[in-house]
């Protein structure tokens, strides 16, 4: 039985994480989970699985579980005692935001453990030091993410002798497109809070939501596909497919493509995480061929969406350049989501912020104080 410690265990691939557990109670068991500050259902999830430890990253917060909680697991407060709470357990699921995500899968990797990772901020900002420390410490990431479970499951499928590098001639990441695909461009400026949260194919939180709208989260997958798989920008490709049943392609040198496909619901490619190396039966639906709609792809439209060009640009810039774009992009959509900016507004204040910080800077590495320090100057 595998021993899974939780972090963001109230957000969506948080729930969705425990519901998996619990459909699988004699395969995996929740030994910690942590949120940022939902006190009922954190308690509720402890009531129910009993963990070791129990916490929350949001101070005011955390003071009131400790004056409120009753229950058998033991509090703890997160920031500082990473290491304590992921050195008993075999998988630690990173699905909160912020650095938080950082800083758990470090002490992760440094305990040897297996990372389950669904926090973008941990592989755009950070990717770099991540690697370093799964070469020089021994641990493992896998991804959860639709698109890079994907990838990763077809990689592994044309693995040769250790090293699929020299067969690969692309990765193929695939995007619903939005709910604004196939919008007028000189609409752009009038889109509503409200239409950017209208995802046509997936339920999701309202940031990444809004990312999906702007395609920067296909921008981001793009640099954090380069950070797992190491093929270099020019290997990665985007394809718009708005049916959102193939979740990402690998072609090969010798022309072959090899394609995953799966139901949109995020708890296949948690449940692989999970699983891995191992496959447990699905207890959460089939994909229906024969009910699917014809499936199309298309090229994305850099013009409309001009987010997915600075994540690229960001990739090639290196050093900090990953960081700021995700920090800026984090910040505009905050912005947007409180109708301080428009919709158009949000890539041209992540543009702003790259010419800003990261002309000077170009291909210099870095260390973890500078990146959160261009984190905090993205922001400002």
């Amino acid at each position: 039985m595998k021993k899974i410690a939780l972090f963001g265990s109230t957000g969506s691939i948080g729930t969705q994480t425990v519901d998996i557990i619990e459909k699988y109670p004699d395969k995996f068991r929740l030994v910690s989970c942590f949120a940022n500050k939902n006190i009922d259902l954190l308690s509720a999830q402890a009531e129910k699985h009993e963990p070791e430890f129990i916490g929350l990253y949001d101070e005011a917060s955390y003071k009131k579980l400790c004056g409120k909680y009753k229950g058998k697991s033991e509090l703890i407060f997160p920031k500082g005692n990473e290491r304590t709470i992921v050195e008993n357990c075999d998988t630690v699921v990173v699905a909160i935001s912020g650095f938080a995500g950082i800083d758990i899968t470090l002490s992760a990797l440094q305990c040897g453990k297996c990372v389950a990772i669904a926090t973008k901020e941990v592989l755009v900002a950070a990717g770099e030091i991540v690697n370093d420390y799964v070469k020089k410490y021994g641990g493992r990431i896998i991804p959860i993410d639709s698109e890079h479970s994907a990838l990763w499951q077809c990689l592994e499928g044309i693995n040769k002798n250790g090293d699929y590098k020299e067969h690969v001639e692309r990765l193929i990441l695939t995007a619903s497109g939005g709910p604004f695909r196939t919008m007028d461009k000189k609409e752009f400026k009038n889109i509503t809070v409200e239409q950017a949260l209208k995802h046509p194919n997936w339920s999701m939180g309202a940031k990444i939501t809004v990312d999906s709208a702007t395609m920067m989260n296909k921008g981001l997958e793009v640099i954090e596909a380069e950070r797992l798989y190491g093929v270099g920008a020019d290997k990665i490709d985007i394809l718009v497919h708005p049916q959102s049943i193939v979740h990402s392609m690998v072609e090969c040198i010798d022309g072959n493509i090899m394609a995953q496909l799966g139901n949109a619901d995020m708890r296949h490619p948690i449940l692989y995480a999970l699983s891995y190396p191992e496959r447990l039966p699905t207890r959460f639906g089939r994909l229906d061929l024969t009910k699917a709609a014809a499936l199309t792809f298309e090229k994305p439209d850099m013009e409309k969406f001009p987010s997915i060009q600075l994540a690229y640009d960001a990739l090639r810039m290196g050093g900090t350049a990953p960081a700021v774009l995700n920090a800026a992009n984090e910040k505009a959509v905050e912005l947007f989501l409180n109708r301080k900016i428009s919709f158009i507004e949000i890539s041209q204040f992540v543009q702003y912020k790259l010419m800003k910080l990261c002309n000077n800077n170009m291909g210099e590495a870095c260390t973890l104080e500078d990146i959160v320090t261009a984190d905090r100057l993205a922001r400002e």
